[in-house]
């Protein structure tokens, strides 16, 4: 290589790295208006749109040595809803479409973008569709995927509002690793770490003290020297939970989550998915000893009762599911696979409303965005408040 080949390399790669960490927060709409995003982060005046505000200290967010509160649980009143349109608005246009008209009047939706040019796409999706422009109100930080429960942070929420972070353990996705500090600067929020490998998608909580994550945690932390108990002592320091349910996740199913078998649906409400016998026997048993070790347990409301949906099959290896939904405020958005098993779609809306009779069960048609091996939780993340931290 050329000297000149090599300076210009280093250049590059430090433009890369300047784009990444320096120039990549950008939000916009937020808190009812247009302005300027540098003036959101650092109380100043509005001014022409800044594009690198980490020389400023202010951006950082505020470090918790100790969290206090509880952590919200997604039917729960939320503010926003963070949602990848980064890969939607490029993949899946008509999905991202029908999400923004199902629920844009019940929950301000951030959409995460890698550019401006998603952003202006995106107004263009809306207006095509006859939705408001500002239904959308978009956060700028140059991720490549659209995975937001993964790598987003989870909230707790007390004296003020926390965002917890965890270590993502996808290679080479550093900006998405960085997600959480960028989004606890831009909103002033105290950020805390806690020091588990895990992706979002595997940890749920009943708002009530009760989490749920699949055995795959244990199997991952293990790999740092963590033990069982290392991992519940820091589940209890850093969100304050009471019990930890962990079950078993199933055989063959990439990801490993939680999500993709189980969701919460209320203080006392699982709804845990089934396989037949017929169709897929060691994951029909594993859901079935996974729904009666979360059937009783103890909770505010009495104990959780257990609500069994279909999962659809997976012999293309696609693996389809009912429980990988979006809670936003009386609405609750459910996977559906028309294409795969029209019938077991209707029992799964069915089941929701048998769940949720006051709220409004919206089928969204996830055909295209499960063969990436994700559905709707997987792309969203619930922001429990967006106004002064708490």
């Amino acid at each position: 290589m050329t000297r000149q080949s090599l300076i210009l390399v280093m250049v590059l790669g430090l433009l890369v790295s300047s784009a990444g960490f320096m120039a990549g927060v950008q939000l916009e709409e937020l808190r009812g208006g247009r302005t300027d995003s540098s003036a959101l982060m650092t109380g100043d005046p509005p001014t022409e749109r800044a594009t690198d505000r980490a020389h400023d200290e202010r951006v950082w967010p505020i470090a918790d040595e100790r969290t206090d509160g509880r952590v919200r649980a997604e039917f729960e009143h939320q503010d926003a809803l963070i949602l990848g349109v980064n890969e939607l608005i490029q993949y899946h246009q008509e999905t991202l479409a029908k999400m923004v008209a199902a629920i844009h009047d019940k929950i301000k939706i951030l959409g995460v973008i890698a550019n401006d040019d998603q952003r202006l796409k995106t107004i263009e999706l809306l207006k095509s569709h006859g939705l408001p422009e500002n239904s959308i109100d978009f956060f700028q930080w140059p991720v490549e995927a659209m995975w937001v429960r993964d790598y987003a942070p989870f909230f707790v929420v007390g004296s003020h509002m926390t965002a917890v972070d965890f270590t993502y353990p996808e290679q080479n996705r550093d900006l998405e690793d960085n997600f959480a500090v960028a989004f606890a600067a831009t909103f002033r929020l105290h950020y805390d770490h806690c020091r588990l490998t895990l992706e979002g998608g595997n940890l749920t909580s009943n708002g009530d003290g009760l989490c749920i994550t699949s055995t795959k945690v244990i199997d991952r932390n293990a790999l740092r020297g963590y033990t069982v108990e290392h991992v519940g002592d820091l589940l209890s320091q850093h969100f304050h939970f009471k019990r930890w349910v962990h079950v078993r996740p199933l055989d063959d199913e990439p990801t490993g989550h939680a999500d993709m078998f189980v969701t919460l649906a209320g203080i006392n409400k699982a709804v845990v998915g089934f396989y037949s016998a017929n169709e897929d026997p060691v994951n029909a048993k594993i859901l079935d000893e996974n729904a009666a070790a979360l059937k009783g347990e103890p909770t505010k409301s009495g104990p959780m009762e257990v609500f069994r949906v279909p999962m659809p099959n997976h012999r293309d290896g696609n693996w389809r599911t009912y429980t990988n939904v979006i809670y936003a405020n009386g609405v609750v958005l459910v996977p559906q696979y028309p294409d795969a098993d029209p019938e077991a779609d209707k029992v799964a809306l069915r089941v929701f409303h048998e769940v949720l009779p006051d709220w409004k069960v919206v089928g969204i048609d996830c055909s295209r965005i499960i063969t990436k091996r994700g559905a709707l939780h997987c792309i969203s993340r619930n922001v429990p408040s967006l106004g002064d931290g708490k």
